[in-house]
């Protein structure tokens, strides 16, 4: 399965750098930036980035904020091929999960482990 994170400023590469030192070499993961760049322009960098891969296969893309321009042109992108799935909220246990499970579930248990992993990634020291 191919993966691209898509995040505003450097994130995508600091996401994808801290995860390559916990879990080991990544491969078939590419990492945008929307720097600089309009709505338009992600989509054409995203179109061009999916090209590369084997579109045979399912691609998931990883955005920081659900709504944002990253999330606006990757679900412009998403509607253009069946095989890809948008997630927001990228965080490091999301992409961990990701990272060591995507050879061994299918798509939708590997959709679930993630989701289940970003929220449980999030907590609190202290009661409210």
């Amino acid at each position: 399965m191919n993966c691209i994170i898509l995040c505003h400023g450097q994130l995508a590469q600091s996401l994808f750098d801290t995860a390559r030192k916990i879990t080991g070499d990544i491969e078939n993961v590419v990492c945008l930036s929307n720097e600089n760049l309009s709505v338009h322009d992600i989509e054409e960098l995203l179109s061009d980035k999916i090209n590369s891969f084997d579109t045979t296969t399912d691609i998931l893309i990883f955005v920081g904020i659900k709504g944002g321009s990253c999330w606006n042109a990757a679900l412009k992108t998403a509607k253009k091929h069946k095989n890809i799935h948008v997630i927001s909220g990228v965080n490091l246990p999301m992409f961990i999960t990701f990272c060591t499970n995507r050879d061994r579930l299918s798509l939708n248990e590997l959709l679930e482990k993630i989701i289940n992993s970003g929220r449980t990634g999030i907590d609190i020291n202290s009661s409210i």
